[in-house]
């Protein structure tokens, strides 16, 4: 429910961009992606899949010369520790034992507000442009697990949790038509909960630039 809602108003966001604000554009991207869920194999035969592939929903529009403001949702996948009874890891350095064998998963979504700045020429090849982005994101680890000991309940609070910080990203854009472009972007989000880009969780991508 709590994914639904996200996905809700950042759906909301970008149409309320496009019709009051006239949204420059609208961007769709898929690729890999990667987490770093603080987790730290103990010794044992546990093993960690931080690796996975997401998207990435945009849609900006220009405030003043090449800068502007642009919303995005994104889905970075899931994160998943697979382990045997008595397998050990460690979250930021805490201790825990897999009491059942399976595999532990949360799933990374987000949605942000940022600022960017782009710059276009003009080829024999066609038209291209390059930009950058920065931004604060509110993102979501969600999940659980009953397969973990732990007396104080604190692994919930580790590998399943919440934040506000910095996201960041790079890219350019090959025009197809007038009106339609191909992307080839890099997003790189914080997750540690201090407002800064530590603990970062990336999204490589390429996608479609619809131009307004």
């Amino acid at each position: 429910m709590k994914k639904l809602l996200n996905i809700s108003s950042i759906v909301i966001l970008i149409f309320s961009l496009s019709s009051i604000a006239k949204a420059d554009y609208l961007k769709l991207n898929y690729g890999l992606t990667s987490n770093d869920s603080a987790v730290k194999l103990n010794g044992t035969g546990a093993t960690i899949d931080d690796d996975d592939e997401g998207f990435m929903i945009s849609a900006g529009t220009k405030l003043y010369g090449n800068f502007g403001l642009e919303v995005m949702y994104y889905d970075l996948g899931e994160t998943s520790i697979k382990g045997s009874v008595g397998d050990k890891i460690k979250v930021d350095n805490a201790g825990y034992v897999f009491t059942t064998a399976g595999t532990v998963k949360n799933e990374t979504t987000g949605y942000g507000v940022g600022i960017f700045a782009e710059s276009e020429t003009t080829t024999g090849l066609g038209t291209f442009s390059g930009f950058v982005k920065l931004g604060m994101h509110n993102w979501d680890r969600s999940g659980s697990t009953t397969l973990i000991e732990e007396a104080s309940k604190s692994f919930a609070s580790r590998f399943y949790n919440d934040g506000i910080d910095m996201y960041f990203g790079i890219g350019i854009n090959a025009g197809i038509t007038e009106s339609i472009a191909l992307n080839i972007s890099y997003d790189n989000m914080g997750f540690s909960d201090d407002g800064s880009l530590d603990s970062a969780g990336s999204l490589t991508s390429i996608g479609i630039t619809a131009n307004f």
